[in-house]
């Protein structure tokens, strides 16, 4: 879900369906870990006895928090030349970084919960392997598709023509 604003916001014609396909990613994201952690509770016998339990509860919190924080979105004019208001600022820097710390904490955390697979299952060392390889690449197929994106956002552009016509009026 965090990828549709990220990298994809401007491949839909239509730019109220992003919104409405992040939602819904998001929502699925959110149940489905709700699920995890009643999973976890249930057939865990000492909860938060480790960095990955507790991360796990960290990013849990945060990315139940973030739908809730959507709710309070402060309205947008809609108007792309209009300046945002404070609130609708504050509120989208807070919005947006949430969304990526969680991201970066949850695939931290999915590393500790593969180091304990080893240690819990005495799983191989060629199975973790292949699964922190996996993750690993998946990180940077989705940073590089991100960072690829962003540079042809409206974002990008406005903000790179600010800094060269500031540049080019000192």
């Amino acid at each position: 879900g965090v990828l549709i604003p990220m990298s994809f916001r401007n491949a839909f014609d239509d730019k109220a369906m992003w919104y409405k396909i992040h939602q819904v990613f998001q929502m699925t994201g959110v149940v489905l870990m709700i699920v995890g952690t009643i999973v976890m509770i249930v057939y865990s016998s000492a909860h938060f006895n480790s960095m990955h339990k507790i991360l796990g509860f960290i990013v849990f919190i945060i990315a139940i928090l973030q739908p809730l924080n959507a709710l309070c979105r402060p309205k947008h004019s809609g108007d792309e030349n209009e300046a945002k208001s404070s609130s609708r600022y504050l509120w989208e820097l807070l919005h947006k970084n949430g969304g990526r710390l969680v991201i970066v904490l949850a695939w931290a955390n999915v590393y500790l919960g593969i180091k304990l697979l080893k240690s819990w299952h005495a799983a191989s060392p060629v199975l973790t392997g292949v699964l922190a390889s996996v993750q690993g690449t998946v990180i940077a197929i989705l940073t590089v598709v991100a960072i690829l994106q962003y540079g042809k956002s409206e974002h990008y552009s406005k903000d790179h023509d600010k800094s060269s016509t500031n540049s080019a009026e000192a």
